[in-house]
């Protein structure tokens, strides 16, 4: 036995059979190795398609996302289109409960104002005239119309002009019935004043303002046409107006000359508004509240007898405003100014901020401190003012400030003002113990 494992046969046959056992695996190591090196490469194919597939992705989800951006707007125009319908429902009003007066006591483009009657109450009445107009400017003056209405009817603050409804009966003119101003336009009484405003009516002015704006702002409405002209009077409370200019959404709106007698909405305009490049109308306003405030002020026209050319250069580009914020004796209207002539949008204060700006608040260390005397005798602060009787003077006694209460001096005039811890308001007259 042990002779045939030793046999030459044997031995020649294992070689044999090693060698083809050597060659079986080596050819199925190769073919295991091809295998592997195809399945290699067809997953690095599908690895280098990922980014392909990624970019389609994107492409396919960005369409999906203009599609359902586009499918919310359509639904928030079809209910600001039911939302106005039904506005219109609400507050219109029969052409028999108005009586209109025949000739108008204001006028501009093509709209003109009347005095009216509504039920017995003096009205004014805003007539836009449709006679002739072709059919897309038609359409365009309707949409205004139906855009005023429907702001102005949702809006109700002290500082906004009152709408009670519209008279829609008549093809031929759309008609706004509103409370009735009879005092004119703050750019009127600023026009007719013979002498600058006192230091306690442009405070008085800018607060009402800024309270009116915060209002619009807080109900998510830009005004984007404020200018004096556009703020009405009644006895000494104003009322903002005009809002067929106005959005719930961005936009600019430009018309005019600065020199003529409308003024030019430019004259107020916002410089990024000159670029298109408003994100929001909310800072735009603030700019225009600026402006305005600058005119209760100096009570000038801004940018008298520029063109809209000269304009658009001087704010847009080189950075000019109308006037300087040290143009008003007051420091806090100063700020106020300043602020709202920012030339970046976001670096403007909000109508809130303003307001508080103008009533001093947040602003003690910009404010003139109290004199010594006022600080160490605080409690028996002396009247300066004095009681005239047959003749003669005498001055009134001592009384001491109600809690929270503060004097101060003006720098500018010398002038004793009082302020109020808690509000940080501020009043030339001596506040009396209550």
């Amino acid at each position: 036995m042990m002779n045939f494992w030793t046999s030459d046969t044997y031995l020649r046959h294992s070689r044999i059979a090693q060698n083809g056992l050597d060659k079986a695996i080596e050819a199925l190591s190769l073919k295991v190795a091809v295998d592997t090196r195809a399945d290699v490469e067809k997953m690095l194919k599908k690895v280098n398609l990922l980014p392909q597939m990624n970019a389609k992705l994107d492409v396919l989800n960005s369409k999906m996302d203009a599609v359902l951006d586009l499918a919310v707007k359509h639904d928030k125009k079809d209910k600001l289109h039911d939302r106005r319908d039904s506005t219109l429902e609400q507050f219109s009003i029969n052409a028999q409960d108005v009586e209109i007066e025949a000739l108008p006591f204001a006028s501009g483009g093509s709209a003109s104002v009347y005095k009216a009657s509504f039920d017995g109450i003096a009205v004014a009445v805003k007539q836009i005239d449709l006679k002739g107009v072709p059919h897309k400017q038609r359409q365009a003056m309707l949409s205004s119309f139906m855009t005023e209405l429907d702001i102005m009817c949702r809006l109700s603050h002290p500082n906004l002009l009152h709408v009670y409804g519209a008279i829609t009966e008549d093809p031929s003119s759309l008609k706004l019935v509103m409370s009735f101003a009879p005092d004119g336009s703050l750019r009127d009484l600023l026009d007719n004043s013979s002498e600058p405003l006192t230091s306690e009516v442009q405070v008085d002015y800018s607060v009402q303002l800024c309270r009116g704006m915060k209002h619009l702002h807080s109900k998510k409405v830009a005004h984007k046409d404020f200018k004096s002209l556009n703020v009405l009077m009644e006895g000494k409370l104003l009322k903002i107006s005009d809002f067929n200019s106005s959005k719930e959404e961005t936009g600019a709106t430009m018309a005019g000359d600065a020199g003529n007698s409308d003024y030019g909405t430019p004259a107020w305009t916002a410089p990024e508004m000159f670029h298109g490049q408003a994100a929001s109308p909310y800072p735009s306003d603030a700019y225009s509240l600026g402006v305005v405030l600058w005119e209760i002020s100096t009570r000038k026209v801004p940018w008298q007898g520029k063109k809209i050319a000269d304009i658009i250069a001087a704010v847009g580009f080189r950075h000019e405003r109308p006037g300087e914020p040290t143009d008003s004796p007051i420091p806090q209207i100063q700020n106020a100014i300043r602020g709202c002539w920012e030339h970046k949008p976001e670096d403007r204060p909000t109508a809130q901020e303003v307001l508080q700006i103008v009533l001093g608040a947040d602003l003690e260390a910009d404010l003139p401190p109290p004199t010594q005397a006022a600080v160490s005798n605080r409690d028996e602060a002396i009247d300066d003012r004095v009681q005239r009787k047959n003749g003669s003077t005498s001055a009134l006694p001592s009384q001491p400030l109600p809690d929270g209460w503060e004097e101060a001096v003006d720098p500018g005039s010398g002038a004793t003002y009082y302020m109020h811890h808690a509000s940080k308001s501020t009043q030339w007259d001596r506040p009396r113990p209550t």
